[in-house]
């Protein structure tokens, strides 16, 4: 029986040693082959800037340190920009003795990248940790795209003609602040802000800067304020009046504290600066630099030892010299409080500090700030010209919000923010100036249930059978949101997009309303909010909410299906056969514009083609009641009555 066994057991090892002969044996992948690169700091580029080098404050400069990460990126020769896309980050391996120069390794496949129009093939970036992520593609073409601009930022290119195209030349993108500050006298400090005294933007969510070598061998830099482009994030978006820095403990009276903020080659503070230190979320002193300021890029300002200047914030705040005696300022509000408020004339209003249509108080405000202006076209937007100033009164108990118009109004929208002391949005408010005056309300029983405003929220004229365009488009809202965006419309500054995440309450809306939250579409998705809250728009009883969008004595209008403006019927309307850009009832009496949406777009989508309004009245967790058409059927084309809560559309204001 043993012999059996044996023989058995025999065959089975030869068996499997027969198979191990037969079987391949699968050879490690090959290491990518590596090229030693270098790059080097700016000091030797031909505009003169230094950029690590100047930037440090201890000993004079600044040096490449071993275990920097650097990051490399470019494009497939013969591809178009999203194809064959490279990247790759660096470890810095060795220096120069200056410490000036680095050298890093890199795969022998960047080689095979290049933009065939420029000396420059691959392009650059430090940190690679500040380096934006979009969609897997950080940075892109020949921008380096940067998510954080609080930090000593280098944007880089290499000259294929030169080193074989293995070595990098650096410029800085930021100017810098520095200080040292001694929080023990007033029990220590564990958070600052910093911000210009004339709401300057000091950063950018997303922040993208050009540096190539063109074909005749020249250098050159851009900083790119379009917001067009479909490959990456916006280059300049997302723009930041302050600058905060949390979770602090730099307050030491040795430690060097340095802001950086993002620039061109001159950047302004007009009236100074401000340094706000908190403890457990209270601002407790301030530093304020009155004078002007000019800061170059790649330089810096050492303010030194502060501890000496600083005060504490002020508490009354009287209407600064300029303004009117506070009881000869409008108010604005006599008719009612509300979320938007209408400008009839030029001149100096106010408003009270409350939330919407209550008498909420907002919190205790420390600031105001333009958040952005709109002359709902295509014309480029100058700062405060459609609001020239707005400020805050506020001595005992009584304190408003004041702003005040040009000499000669000029018709547009703009949103004015109200912040705490630390720069943290409180609330905020459209002002909306028309160029035509808002006529009375249109009372056609068959659309609405109640008379109907003569035009879209946010337009400046109405539309009309033969007049149609974005001016009398109006502003854009999210489902249960009380802040517009403007769409086609350009605006003073670049917006953001992000995406809607457990993060993304109501009170984040109201702390981010220049923010646009974007979700996908599909099932159990379409939400800009992470909360189930059926009343943003319509009370429990059908009344006005606080975070209605429309002025005083208007509210979104309720959602009746049997009402033309919501049925899935298209008796009540026509169109204009020739362009489709409006829908009318058959008398004319009432005209609403095809406005499009935004939805992957902050410029806006299917603007001429389609149109959706909202409705107050919430279908799901993911969808708001309203009307989808799309008059490009060549048919009055009803087409959907809810869709996804983050789309932005327009609001027709009924009377309340």
């Amino acid at each position: 029986m043993k012999k059996y066994i044996v023989c058995a057991l025999s065959v089975v090892f030869a068996a499997l040693s027969c198979n191990k002969e037969n079987t391949p044996v699968e050879e490690p992948a090959p290491a990518p082959k590596m090229l030693l690169a270098s790059c080097r700091m700016a000091s030797d580029n031909t505009d003169g800037l230094d950029s690590k080098v100047t930037l440090d404050v201890t000993n004079g400069h600044t040096e490449w340190v071993v275990g920097d990460k650097i990051f490399i990126h470019g494009n497939k020769v013969g591809t178009s920009n999203t194809e064959g896309y490279f990247s790759y980050v660096a470890t810095v391996s060795s220096l120069s003795d200056d410490k000036k120069t680095a050298y890093f390794e890199i795969p022998e496949i960047a080689r095979l990248y290049n933009q065939s129009s420029y000396n420059s093939s691959l392009f650059a970036a430090y940190p690679a940790s500040a380096v934006v992520e979009f969609e897997g593609t950080p940075s892109w073409y020949y921008y380096s795209s940067f998510k954080n601009t609080n930090n000593l930022l280098l944007g880089g290119a290499n000259d294929k003609t030169v080193d074989d195209g293995l070595s990098f030349e650096f410029q800085p993108l930021t100017g810098a602040i520095s200080f040292t500050i001694d929080g023990s006298f007033y029990g220590g400090f564990d958070a600052y802000v910093f911000c210009g005294n004339n709401s300057e933007t000091v950063g950018y969510t997303n922040y993208a800067f050009k540096i190539a070598k063109n074909k005749y061998g020249e250098w050159y830099n851009k900083f790119d304020t379009s917001s067009d482009s479909q490959l990456g994030p916006a280059p300049m978006s997302g723009g930041q009046t302050e600058i905060s820095v949390e979770s602090w403990t730099g307050a030491d009276g040795t430690t060097v504290n340095t802001v950086y903020f993002p620039n061109a080659d001159n950047f302004t503070f007009t009236n100074g600066f401000t340094l706000k230190f908190l403890k457990d979320g209270d601002v407790v002193k301030i530093a304020r630099m009155k004078s002007s300021k000019q800061i170059m890029r790649g330089q810096l300002l050492n303010l030194g030892d502060i501890t000496s200047r600083l005060i504490d914030p002020p508490t009354d705040h009287p209407l600064p010299a300029g303004w009117d005696d506070i009881a000869d300022i409008t108010d604005i509000s006599a008719d009612g409080k509300a979320n938007c408020y209408i400008v009839p004339a030029a001149g100096q209003y106010k408003l009270p500090l409350v939330k919407g249509n209550s008498n909420e108080d907002v919190g205790n405000i420390g600031g105001v700030s333009i958040l952005w202006e709109t002359y709902n076209n295509n014309e480029t937007v100058a700062p405060n010209s459609v609001i020239a100033d707005a400020d805050y009164y506020k001595v005992g108990d009584t304190k408003y919000l004041v702003f005040k118009t040009p000499a000669t109004l000029k018709p547009g929208n703009a949103l004015i923010a109200a912040t705490n002391s630390a720069g943290i949005i409180l609330w905020s408010w459209h002002i909306w100036i028309p160029e035509t005056a808002i006529g009375e309300p249109i009372d056609d029983g068959d659309f609405f249930d109640k008379p109907v405003m003569d035009r879209n929220l946010g337009a400046i004229n109405p539309a009309t059978t033969s007049s149609v365009g974005i001016d009398t488009y109006g502003m854009y809202y999210q489902w249960g949101r009380k802040d517009p965006f403007p769409g086609p419309a350009k605006i003073s500054v670049s917006l953001s997009r992000v995406v809607a995440s457990s993060s993304t309450s109501v009170q984040y809306s109201i702390l981010h309303p220049t923010e646009f939250i974007y979700d996908k579409e599909e099932s159990g998705r379409g939400n800009w909010c992470n909360e189930s809250i059926e009343t943003l728009w319509n009370t429990s009883e059908g009344g006005k909410t606080v975070y209605d969008p429309c002025p005083a004595g208007y509210r979104v209008p309720k959602y009746d299906s049997s009402k033309a403006m919501w049925k899935s019927s298209d008796e009540a309307w026509t169109t204009d056969s020739a362009t489709y850009s409006v829908y009318t009832t058959a008398n004319n009496t009432f005209v609403y514009p095809i406005c499009g949406y935004i939805e992957s777009s902050l410029s806006g989508d299917n603007i001429g083609k389609r149109s959706i309004a909202w409705s107050a009245k919430r279908n799901n967790d993911f969808r708001g009641y309203g009307a989808y058409y799309r008059p490009e059927k060549k048919t009055a084309g009803f087409y959907a009555e809810s869709y996804f809560k983050y789309i932005g559309a327009s609001v027709r204001c009924v009377r309340e």
